[in-house]
């Protein structure tokens, strides 16, 4: 397994229009693969498919490939349009033996598409599997619209058959603000209830699901976006159950950390793996789980849009017997302050405190360029260790987008 920064800058994106002087956007303007380009916060969690699930999918992608009509039957004019529905229909459909992995997408803003042709395109992603959404604002849902490519749909006439709802987790909050601004997905969507804790228990409600509602749902008149929400709350720690990534024998865990992003404003953190232990499993009035890999496995704590983190969620990280990387907002220097986001004073408060591993600031301004603040972050994380503060932190470094790290499960 392992995990790709899609997305590691504000929602302006970097370079930032206007933008030609002393700042980091000069470079992301003159060098096309530079570090410091970066698109918005995104990460994708990529977990290699068992070979058995690689079969039966390619099994069944090759049982609904249509087939090009032969020539004889039919008139000419006939023919070439079965042949052009089924060339259609073939697209929709993709290439499900391309990729040999599951994607979980966190966050699809408004740059999703271009990110996906700077980073994903040569990863062959051709779907994504389930989807996380942190809170409402454009660089965390603008990009849903382009999901329909990532999805398999049928043409049957002038209609189309949703054949996979992709399985989006995201806060009540979220789920109301989806309804306003991108209806007809929600529309084409199934609104699935609260998110269940565990695999029996998400399975005994999707199988209900699917029992109660016709086969006719599934026919839609746009293809657009088609999505399983499930909603997770916003005021407390909790586990829930995302397919593809927690089935298996790995043990993968996830849980949401809903944080602030501005004063009142809720977004949801998430912290997931196999290494994810807990020093007391009982935490906030909930029993908590561990991951399957306690000690080898890797725990990953993701935090991308946060200004203050309140009691509840920084009593569940500060449980939590390790974290071996922690993503975290990171949008200005030191001596900075905003109101939405953390900046580099708040990032090293939080890491004094909970001593992960490795750190990635994400979500940076234009101000933090790549190098100079690496440099910078190095330099402060020798003289923590001087000052015995930080012990077992090892690096405080900026993503970058398409930084890919290995995972251990």
């Amino acid at each position: 397994m392992e995990i790709v920064f899609v997305g590691s800058g504000v929602s302006t994106a970097i370079p930032v229009m206007g933008h030609f002087g002393n700042c980091a956007c000069r470079d992301a303007i003159e060098t096309p693969h530079s570090k410091n380009r970066r698109n918005n916060v995104s990460l994708l969690i990529s977990k290699k498919k068992p070979l058995s699930a690689i079969e039966v999918i390619t099994e069944k992608h090759q049982r609904l490939q249509p087939k090009l009509s032969s020539g004889a039957n039919g008139s000419d004019e006939e023919q070439k349009d079965a042949d052009r529905h089924a060339q259609r229909r073939a697209l929709t459909l993709g290439d499900a033996n391309v990729s040999d992995s599951w994607n979980i997408l966190i966050d699809c803003g408004k740059t999703f598409r271009t990110a996906y042709f700077e980073q994903l395109i040569q990863r062959k992603v051709r779907s994504i599997d389930a989807l996380l959404i942190t809170h409402e604002h454009a660089d965390a849902i603008q990009g849903l619209d382009d999901l329909r490519d990532l999805q398999s749909f049928l043409e049957e006439g002038q209609h189309w058959v949703c054949q996979y709802y992709v399985p989006t987790f995201l806060s009540p909050f979220t789920m109301k603000t989806l309804t306003r601004q991108v209806e007809y997905i929600v529309r084409n969507s199934r609104v699935m209830g609260e998110a269940p804790s565990s695999r029996s228990a998400f399975r005994t409600l999707q199988n209900a699901v699917e029992t109660k509602l016709p086969a006719a749902s599934r026919v839609i008149e746009r293809r657009s976006t088609a999505l399983d929400l499930w909603t997770v709350p916003d005021d407390h720690p909790q586990q829930f159950h995302v397919p593809y990534l927690c089935d298996g024998n790995e043990g993968i865990v996830m849980y949401s950390v809903p944080v602030e992003h501005g004063a009142g404003y809720m977004s949801l953190g998430f912290v997931f793996g196999s290494g994810v232990s807990f020093r007391n499993s009982k935490c906030n009035n909930q029993t908590l789980e561990n991951g399957g890999n306690p000690k080898r496995g890797t725990c990953i704590a993701y935090i991308s849009d946060v200004s203050h983190v309140p009691a509840n969620a920084l009593a569940f990280l500060q449980n939590l017997n390790k974290i071996d990387i922690l993503v975290v907002d990171l949008l200005l220097g030191g001596g900075e302050k905003h109101f939405s986001h953390f900046c580099l004073d708040d990032v090293w408060e939080l890491v004094r405190i909970l001593r992960p591993r490795k750190v990635y600031g994400t979500g940076m301004y234009c101000t933090l360029e790549h190098n100079s603040t690496n440099a910078s972050l190095a330099s402060q994380l020798r003289l923590e260790h001087e000052s015995g503060s930080c012990l077992g932190v090892e690096s405080v470094e900026l993503a970058f987008d398409g930084l890919t790290i290995p995972v251990v499960v």
